[in-house]
């Protein structure tokens, strides 16, 4: 199982740089991820102790907070990725100014952590879970036209 992982690395890693599938390496490395994918839910679905116990993905609030954590961990590292990317390529802003500009986005978090637990005591979980994804995505796409 790690071959297929490492194919699939390098295929993420060297993609870019080499066309994507116009390179015969890439193709072929996509392949055998792909191979190894499969392998792995054959492997897991059909044991009957299995390493990573997949089934649990079908029980609703599992499966659904599951797929809410993955979509706003990619969100959340994209963000994070692009917005200092942006800032020093289109912007020309140096490594100071990228800093104090993100240094924001962990301000409010500053003040609103210590008063969750409180929150939390007297609102749904579910519903600040919703406003929070709601807001993230909000601030997303007001940041989806972005351009020099």
């Amino acid at each position: 199982m790690a071959v297929g992982l490492g194919c699939l690395q390098v295929v993420l890693e060297e993609g870019s740089r080499k066309d994507w599938f116009e390179s015969p390496l890439i193709v072929r490395l996509s392949i055998i991820a792909g191979v190894f994918l499969v392998a792995f839910f054959w492997i897991e679905f059909t044991r009957k102790r299995p390493f990573i116990n997949l089934r649990l993905l079908g029980r609703r609030n599992f499966g659904l907070a599951t797929i809410v954590n993955v979509s706003l961990g990619v969100g959340l590292y994209g963000s994070v990725f692009i917005l200092p990317l942006y800032l020093a390529q289109i912007q020309q802003y140096n490594a100071m100014q990228i800093g104090e500009v993100i240094m924001w986005a962990g301000v409010p978090q500053l003040f609103i952590v210590p008063i969750v637990p409180k929150l939390m005591q007297r609102i749904d979980i579910r519903l600040m879970i919703g406003l929070g994804v709601s807001l993230f995505a909000i601030t997303c796409f007001m940041h989806a036209d972005m351009t020099n």
